[in-house]
């Protein structure tokens, strides 16, 4: 928390004719707020603001809004790309903490909305995946003797897809657990590769019957045909070919159906109190986890916060 000052400090003391003191002092201060990214990129982020008291309680002194409060400069969106932004003030003047001698003490909230923009991240992400998946899908409709064609159809498939997540996990904020995006492309790797692995079963079976063939022997008195073990083999490829075109695109269409409908976008909120460095650091575990989130800072510029005033005196001052 600084002053904000370009040759001196912006603030000033006034004496008003029916004696009130206005002082007036424009702050600058950085936040860091912890971000949850579960819900990746459909995420939304909300940081409160909390300022206080660290003496007096709601006995000795009160807060409340002066003017409009706490406003967001018209050119925030142009700076937060990524993010759609809103703020907005909370009608809260008194707050109380566990374990603090006073009760309750007086205070002001505020809370920082950022809801991500995933436009982008379903055209350039979601939807090459998805197209990968689905031509993944045509190996099932070329015959099993075009065995360079298949192969490199679903091997091309499964490393394109591999590299674009690589390629996203180095764009995106880094996490030690799973999030949205982990989810989607887990599903399309491994459809990709079940794909894969059921060509390799189709290669087997007809090994399977080459191997029949070659070592059948025909009684030469009997009319039993010798292709009946091969007819069987024949019948085993076409039923795995058919199960194949309807089961792997019927589970991979249920998964788009759950993700889509269970990706409910979460709120963590955050509460940051702007108290001396002594009262914050011990209440540091239950406002603050920095040692297990990530964090991001914004500066936010305070004109016209807040107004105190003390009932004991009779006075009011202004602060800004």
């Amino acid at each position: 928390m600084n002053s904000a000052s370009l040759i001196q400090p912006f603030g000033g003391i006034q004496l008003q004719r029916d004696g009130r003191i206005f002082w007036g002092q424009m702050f600058v201060i950085k936040l860091g707020c912890p971000m949850f990214f579960h819900d990746f990129p459909f995420d939304v982020q909300v940081c409160k603001i909390e300022m206080a008291s660290y003496f007096h309680s709601v006995r000795d002194m009160s807060f409340a809004w002066h003017g409009d409060g706490i406003s967001a400069s018209p050119s925030i969106e142009k700076l937060l790309g990524n993010y759609e932004f809103a703020f907005v003030q909370e009608n809260v003047t008194s707050c109380k903490t566990i374990g603090y001698v006073f009760g309750k003490y007086p205070c002001l909230r505020s809370k920082m909305t950022f809801k991500r923009r995933y436009r982008n991240y379903l055209l350039g992400v979601y939807v090459p995946s998805s197209l990968f998946v689905v031509v993944s899908w045509a190996s099932f409709f070329w015959p099993a003797e075009a065995i360079p064609a298949r192969t490199v159809l679903l091997i091309t498939a499964l490393l394109t897809t591999i590299s674009l997540y690589s390629g996203v996990q180095q764009m995106t904020p880094a996490a030690n657990y799973t999030r949205a995006i982990d989810t989607w492309f887990f599903a399309c790797i491994m459809a990709v590769a079940m794909a894969l692995f059921q060509y390799a079963i189709i290669l087997q079976i007809r090994n399977r019957q080459k191997l029949v063939v070659s070592t059948r022997v025909k009684p030469m008195n009997s009319s039993e045909s010798t292709d009946d073990a091969r007819d069987y083999w024949l019948a085993m490829e076409r039923k795995v070919e058919l199960g194949a075109k309807i089961l792997y695109v019927l589970a991979f269409l249920l998964f788009n159906l759950v993700y889509w409908s269970t990706l409910k976008p979460r709120q963590f909120p955050h509460s940051l109190t702007l108290l001396p460095y002594a009262y914050r650091s011990h209440l540091m575990n239950s406002y603050i986890p920095l040692h297990t989130q990530v964090q991001t800072q914004l500066s936010v510029i305070f004109p016209a916060a807040y107004k105190l005033c003390v009932p004991a005196a009779h006075n009011t001052v202004s602060t800004t």
